[in-house]
């Protein structure tokens, strides 16, 4: 395969669509002049003779691959550090460049005084063209190899801004030092370094790939088959890079521990409802809250995992495993005071301040995710709990959060705030928790299974496509939410929600975002509390913590969404509203459900309003929550987009949206189209 210049693999997918792989052999190509071979152009063959490097002894490392993204916005605030530090410009690779060299020199801890190297490919055809005078067309390798080598201490240590610095400087030497290397000088910094301790980065976003169209438009995805890091450092390496865009906070993590009951529980299996078993929700959610700890002096961990010991006692499912019998419908396994039985828990410590926490969460989501060993299986778990706090911070402010992941089979977002309650009431010192829970999963009637594949509560298997939804974040201000109120009481008489505006104003800025054919489909669904009408038929008062939502969904023409007033589409979402308890109780009874959709797909959008599931209500007597928000990117269910709306920080008001529901190609557009309601 060595002397093989140029491959291709077409492999075409039962979808429609099709990917080209390529492997190209660098002594013929580079990434430009393989980019204009796939394009097509006329070649020009010159050539150039070209000096002798020294030859180089190569040791091959074990690197494993990883990818990471990251968000126009933290690029930006870079940018604008930059430019009010130096009072110049910089540009995408500047930044992304200074931040991987940056993290990846941090993840592989070498001596403080050992030097490590940065390269790049700079494209020189511009200096090439003049030498061999000729006009496009060449598609040799014509790049320079320009070069910074630094102590590692100083990488590690600089400021973004000063290294941005010397990646702009190395730029501005590639004329003359291409120049000069064909003159037969040494290159700078070429040959310094050439191990473990070097790191090269090529920028893809500008050689041409992007624009290849082979009749059936441009690749919505271009990527090389590259690596990052050896695979001891890789998790370093991702660590590193999330707390570099969150502002170079380092966090300690300690083993995670099994917390149990603290007295014995029962043993057994419980039968799960129906509505826990649905496919939909069939994935495990992951929440943090932030707290700051004011005049309690106690210890917040030691409190917390004795309070949540003491919970377990009335929840004891919480800490059963999920298995699925041969043959049979999933269920909880309780071993009582077994191995097997409780909640990972997880402390930590962050050696920064959580001032302006709130603009950088999601990037910090693998740092802060509560997960057991790995040894372990990760999909049966039900409940994990990770508490961060900052001991030493300034005045008397510690800030501690929690991170809770927690399987949706088992407590329903309005339920799983219940059992959080109830910990925080028990480590406050409440005998007692205020609300008494109750299991009953099995008097939940099951409907009959359809005779059709029509879709309902048992229907047939799906098979699902995943899309690569980027997460993002938006505030809708309180004055811009107010505005459309006063426009449906104005226009219509009638009285709307905070929740019935924000989804309008989502749902149509996506449904313009993602541009799709004026008389196609599209749909909304959020899922409604139908606790009320599951509590008349179990005669049962609260404490029901199992899964008992309805989802309501709305289906109209794209068009219908893009063109009409917010005022409408606020008119449609409260008319679904008002169907919620007649429809439930249908659905029960094995009847379809209206307006649902046959696959769930890229037009759909799914809502979730957590402002009043009573998270916000959580006191283990530190106060109630600065900030709380859901990792909707942490799912692997990414076959519809999702939207959770919470509470901004404080003293913020509006609505935060954070929001996993377009692919990068339709990004932009959602954020110019929300910014007409901010």
């Amino acid at each position: 395969m060595e002397n093989v210049i140029f491959m291709m693999q077409v492999t075409e997918f039962k979808c429609g669509g099709f990917t080209v792989g390529i492997t190209y052999n660098h002594t013929v190509f580079d990434g430009a002049g393989s980019a204009q071979f796939l394009n097509a152009p006329t070649p020009a063959h010159h050539f150039s003779p070209r000096p002798e490097g020294p030859k180089i002894q190569f040791t091959f490392d074990s690197f494993k691959l990883a990818e990471f993204d990251i968000s126009l916005q933290s690029i930006k605030q870079v940018k604008d550090r930059v430019t009010a530090e130096t009072g110049q410009s910089c540009s995408t690779f500047d930044v992304v460049t200074a931040v991987l060299w940056q993290s990846r020199t941090r993840a592989i801890n070498l001596d403080p005084d050992a030097d490590v190297s940065l390269s790049f490919m700079a494209n020189a055809r511009h200096v090439l063209h003049d030498l061999l005078s000729i006009e496009g067309g060449y598609y040799g390798n014509c790049v320079y190899t320009a070069g910074i080598t630094l102590p590692s201490k100083q990488v590690a240590n600089a400021s973004l801004v000063v290294l941005v610095g010397l990646i702009r400087e190395a730029k501005r030497t590639v004329s003359d030092g291409l120049s000069r290397w064909m003159n037969g000088d040494e290159a700078t910094n070429l040959h310094a370094l050439q191990d473990y301790r070097m790191l090269t980065v090529t920028d893809w976003n500008r050689l041409g790939y992007c624009e290849i169209d082979f009749g059936w438009g441009e690749p919505s995805f271009v990527y090389p088959c590259g690596c990052s890091s050896s695979s001891m450092f890789t998790r370093a390496l991702l660590d590193e890079l999330m707390k570099s865009m969150a502002g170079h906070c380092t966090i300690t993590k300690e083993p995670a521990i099994l917390v149990r009951a603290c007295e014995p529980t029962p043993r057994g299996s419980l039968q799960l409802s129906f509505l826990d078993r649905l496919p939909g929700l069939r994935f495990s959610g992951d929440i943090v809250f932030v707290f700051r700890r004011g005049g309690r002096g106690e210890d917040p961990a030691k409190a917390i995992s004795e309070g949540l010991s003491r919970a377990l006692v009335h929840y004891y499912p919480v800490a059963g495993r999920i298995v699925e019998p041969a043959g049979g419908e999933l269920e909880i396994e309780c071993s009582g005071d077994g191995d097997g039985d409780g909640v990972w828990f997880v402390e930590a410590s962050a050696e920064c301040s959580l001032d302006g926490f709130g603009d950088w969460d999601s990037k910090l989501h693998a740092v802060l995710a509560a997960r057991p060993p790995p040894e372990l299986n990760h999909e049966n778990v039900i409940f994990m709990v990770q508490l961060l706090h900052e001991p030493n911070s300034s005045g008397d402010k510690i800030h501690m959060r929690r991170f809770h992941r927690r399987h949706h089979l088992q407590p329903h977002s309005l339920r799983s705030a219940q059992f959080l309650n109830a910990v925080a009431e028990l480590t406050r010192g409440l005998a007692e928790p205020t609300v008494t829970p109750t299991w009953r999963r099995e008097s939940v009637p099951s409907p009959p299974k359809p005779t059709t594949s029509a879709q309902g509560p048992a229907g047939p298997d799906i098979q699902y496509t995943f899309y690569r939804f980027k997460s993002a974040e938006f505030d809708v201000s309180l004055h811009s939410i107010n505005r459309v109120k006063d426009r449906v009481a104005a226009e219509t008489g009638q009285i709307c929600s905070t929740f019935d505006v924000v989804t309008a104003m989502l749902w149509q800025s996506r449904t313009r975002a993602i541009n799709v054919e004026p008389d196609a489909d599209v749909c909304l669904y959020y899922m409604a509390n139908a606790r009320h009408r599951l509590n008349e038929l179990l005669s049962i008062e609260g404490g029901y913590y199992g899964n008992c939502v309805y989802p309501v969904g709305i289906t109209l023409p794209s068009k219908q969404v893009v063109n009409g007033s917010l005022v409408a589409l606020v008119g449609v979402i409260r008319q679904a509203k008002q169907t919620v308890s007649d429809g439930f109780s249908r659905w029960l009874k094995g009847e379809v459900m209206s307006n649902s959709r046959a696959l769930p797909d890229y037009r759909m959008l799914l809502v979730s309003d957590w402002t009043r599931l009573g998270y916000y209500e959580v006191d283990y007597g530190w106060g109630s929550p600065s900030y709380v928000f859901p990792c909707v990117a942490s799912s692997d269910f990414n076959v519809f987009g999702r939207a959770a709306f919470i509470k901004p920080p404080v003293p913020k008001e509006g609505v935060r949206l954070v929001m996993s529901c377009v692919e990068e190609q339709h990004s932009a557009t959602l954020h110019d189209e929300l910014m007409k309601f901010a």
